[in-house]
């Protein structure tokens, strides 16, 4: 006949293994992942409207992986904020692919005012976005979604990403992200996302960036809160003193060669 102790404190182990496991179990359930992949970037749907600088709507894409994502057969899909009975999406459909670590510009629906072009787009739709709220969604398919609440979204394995700005319904996670202006656009933070929109986006002065890295003509080269329009060319100048001499120039695209 064994002793009793020695089972007495296997089966203290094998709780004490089972309440760790559990606590680890819990821990990674409450942590979102991070994207590592195509997301959502930046969505503007104040274009063409009254005090707005840009005349089109626009969805800006980006890859956080290191490796380029074929979006052949997908789109990006839009709803109202409150959707009804008779809501359905409107559905821009995507080619090519997005580069790693690159943007991907769609334009959207234009206004009858502003004095700005998007730069040149990788897709096209007409979808007039609400400048106020709204709900886009990155989805793996041309098919129409047919979800219309944040839970059903939620379970729908076509959508890739989701964004819910200002009040609307259908949103990715706790809450939607902030309200959107003629002025403002919702942009995605640098921090990991947590699958939250109210935590991963931020609103902002619109800044669209296309694959080619080439931003709204016209915008401030030295305003390191928005992509920079400056180039190489014109931090060279045509003296030995850059014109541009003490000011701060970010996200100038191009590569420098030396040849001797």
């Amino acid at each position: 006949m064994r002793p009793a102790r020695p089972r007495t404190i296997i089966a203290v182990g094998v709780l004490a293994a089972l309440a760790t496991i559990g606590a680890t179990a819990l821990t990674n359930t409450a942590a979102a992942a991070p994207s590592s992949g195509p997301v959502v970037n930046e969505v503007y749907g104040g274009g063409g409207n009254s005090g707005a600088t840009l005349k089109n709507d626009f969805i800006e894409l980006a890859n956080r992986s290191a490796a380029p994502i074929a979006v052949d057969g997908w789109s990006v899909q839009y709803i109202s904020a409150a959707p009804g009975v008779t809501t359905t999406w409107s559905v821009t459909p995507l080619a090519g692919s997005i580069a790693a670590g690159g943007r991907y510009l769609i334009g959207e629906g234009a206004g009858a005012g502003g004095t700005a072009d998007l730069p040149p787009t990788q897709a096209a739709g007409g979808t007039n976005m609400s400048g106020t709220s709204g709900t886009v969604a990155l989805v793996n398919s041309a098919t129409p979604l047919t979800c219309k609440t944040a839970a059903d979204c939620a379970a729908d394995p076509s959508v890739i990403d989701l964004v819910g700005y200002g009040t609307a319904v259908v949103h990715e996670g706790a809450a939607d992200a902030p309200v959107t202006a003629s002025t403002t656009s919702v942009q995605r933070t640098s921090a990991p996302d947590t699958d939250n929109n109210a935590t991963d986006f931020a609103a902002g002065t619109p800044a669209p960036v296309n694959s080619k890295g080439e931003t709204t003509p016209g915008g401030d080269p030295t305003d390191p809160g928005q992509p920079g329009t400056a180039r190489i060319h014109d931090i060279q100048g045509t003296t030995r003193i850059s014109p541009l001499n003490g000011k701060q120039v970010t996200n100038v695209p191009g590569i420098v060669t030396g040849v001797r």
